[in-house]
């Protein structure tokens, strides 16, 4: 199963607050908030605000004036993204936490210091979304900044041995067959594949270089 920051983020929320009683008092949006300029925000209720912290979402936000009756509540333009956080938008019905006890942005900024301190020992294989289209087989993945990522800590902690595996793409698309390491470079790539194999070209090259 796949972890996700969120859900990295969503389970130390779980571990600090438990499940006790003291829960951190919650309300709603009852309109959305449609700028990351907007002053008046509608809630579902204001019986649990006061003048203070609300999050919504990751922002931050201080409460200048409520009003029990329209059930809004007024901040003042300074009062978005309070304390370093970002304004934004918010859907309909979206959370509203009144003064959390641990808001969402300490908690990311908690575990991107820790990352951070780890340095190398850990890292990502990168993320991305793309169109599916069946005529394709191959999709740009910044597969050079992965690859860098394994030269560099290779290199790091003093790897004596690397082996690299690229793969027949790296060759042109007609290229004469049997494939000789010398027809490398010789003619043009396979478009469907082409970033791939450039990444793996470019590799092989850094790590030939290296080695001599």
């Amino acid at each position: 199963m796949t972890t996700t920051y969120s859900d990295i983020v969503n389970e130390i929320l779980i571990n600090m607050a438990g499940y006790t009683m003291q829960q951190d008092r919650a309300t709603s949006l009852s309109s959305a908030v449609t700028t990351t300029t907007t002053t008046t925000i509608s809630v579902s209720s204001t019986s649990d605000i006061g003048k203070g912290i609300v999050e919504i979402g990751e922002e931050l936000l201080w409460v200048e004036n409520f009003d029990r009756v329209a059930n809004t509540l007024t901040v003042a333009p300074w009062c978005r993204g309070y304390l370093g956080t970002t304004p934004s938008t918010a859907a309909t019905s979206s959370k509203v936490t009144i003064s959390p006890t641990f808001p969402r942005s300490v908690i990311k900024r908690a575990i991107n210091d820790t990352i951070r301190a780890m340095g190398a020992s850990i890292f990502a294989v990168k993320q991305t979304t793309f169109t599916f289209n069946p005529a394709v087989t191959t999709y740009e993945l910044d597969n050079l900044n992965i690859q860098n990522n394994v030269i560099s800590t290779s290199h790091k902690y003093n790897v004596k041995k690397l082996m690299f595996f690229a793969s027949s793409c790296i060759y042109s698309k007609n290229c004469s067959m049997p494939i000789q390491e010398q027809d490398l470079l010789t003619g043009e790539l396979e478009k469907s594949n082409e970033f791939y194999a450039i990444a793996n070209i470019v590799t092989g090259k850094q790590i030939g270089r290296a080695h001599v």
